[in-house]
Parts: structure tokens; sequence; C-alpha cells
């Protein structure tokens, strides 16, 4: 979906631009920060009775889904459950 017009969008850019590397980084990283926010509250609402380290092992999962084969993300899964609940 595209609702910016695109001199709204030139803008954007131009501002972005201007700010020095650092402002960049950190523009990023809070970006970062609040997607995974928002994921973690996401999951927490689908499954309001989730523990702890039930939750992280869920966000393990939703992010590295297709980067791990099954037999490996029920390894780390256990491991995560493992580490939360010390």
């Amino acid at each position: 979906m595209n609702d910016t017009p695109d001199f709204i969008r030139k803008k954007q850019i131009e501002i972005f631009l201007s700010k020095s590397e650092t402002d960049k980084w950190r523009l990023g990283l809070g970006m970062i920060d609040e997607v995974w926010h928002s994921v973690k509250q996401r999951i927490s609402i689908e499954n309001p009775h989730f523990s702890k380290a039930e939750l992280m092992v869920a966000l393990f999962k939703r992010y590295y889904k297709n980067d791990f084969t099954d037999l490996e993300l029920n390894t780390i899964s256990k491991q995560l459950l493992q580490y939360h609940q010390t």
C-alpha cells in the first residue's frame, strides 16, 4: 500500500539523508526495537497463558522459522526454555 504522495516521500528522504550517521543508526535501531516489541505484544495477546520462557521461544520461532530446520528449531527452543526458566 502506498498512501504517501511522492513530494512527501521525497521530503522524508531529504530529511533522513540530512541526519548524521549516528542519528540514522539510532533511528534504524529504534525501528527494529519497536517492531520487536510489537511482535512480542501480538504473541502475548494471542497466547495470554504463555510464560516468559514460552514467549521468548515463540518470538524466536517467529523470527527464525525460515532459517533453521525443524530439528534445529526444536533444539534451540528447548535451550531457550531452559535458559529463561532459571
